[in-house]
């Protein structure tokens, strides 16, 4: 696989999701995907929003749903997850989850999951790659038309990387891709994503 079929193939498949939402109205990042963690980095990210509503960043299954016990000391310790037709799930941490949800087992987009009032730890998981997914490429920020650009595609092998470009020659054998992402709405401004390939 060419450097340059590789990279217009990311770049296809982040402008065909950039159109969902983000679950919370107005957000704002607390934390970013791939951070440091004291188990490596996050898979997830955190999100403020503007009344603390979380909704589904689009239409989807319930499959697992759990409010973290009860009394007021447990606020924000309930968990959601959605399934999508599209292949992926998206989980939704540290929130209260509505009254009625366990009555309901499929919401649309602008439906209330519930709320978050010390932000969501939101994720996106890739059921059919078994492989997290960085939103950042899924999604535009509100009212944003500039989308998260991809800076540079590495293949990484044994600790070393090598720059991807339609030039590109390397040996045969198992390398884990990274690409280098920019964002105006992350703190950083820069996210790197790990994806693994053959090659």
């Amino acid at each position: 696989m060419s450097g340059r079929s590789l990279f217009f193939l990311l770049i296809g498949f982040s402008a065909s999701l950039a159109a969902l939402q983000w679950p919370v109205e107005e957000p704002e990042l607390l934390y970013g995907f791939g951070s440091p963690s004291g188990e490596g980095v996050t898979t997830d990210m955190g999100l403020t929003g503007k009344d603390n509503t979380v909704r589904p960043f689009q239409e989807g299954e319930i499959i697992f749903l759990t409010r973290g016990g009860s009394g007021t000391s447990m606020t924000g310790k309930g968990v959601v997850v959605l399934e999508h037709e599209n292949g992926f799930r998206s989980c939704y941490g540290r929130i209260d989850p509505v009254m009625d949800l366990e009555n309901r087992s499929y919401l649309h987009e602008g439906d209330s999951l519930g709320t978050a009032p010390g932000g969501v730890a939101f994720s996106v998981r890739d059921s059919k790659m078994n492989r997290w997914v960085n939103p950042f490429l899924m999604f535009s920020v509100r009212d944003d038309s500039i989308k998260p650009e991809v800076e540079e595609v590495l293949l990484e092998q044994n600790g070393r990387t090598f720059p991807l470009s339609a030039e590109s020659s390397l040996p045969a054998g198992n390398y884990r891709l990274l690409l280098r992402v920019s964002d105006r709405m992350h703190a950083g401004g820069v996210a790197l994503l790990p994806y693994t390939i053959k090659i």
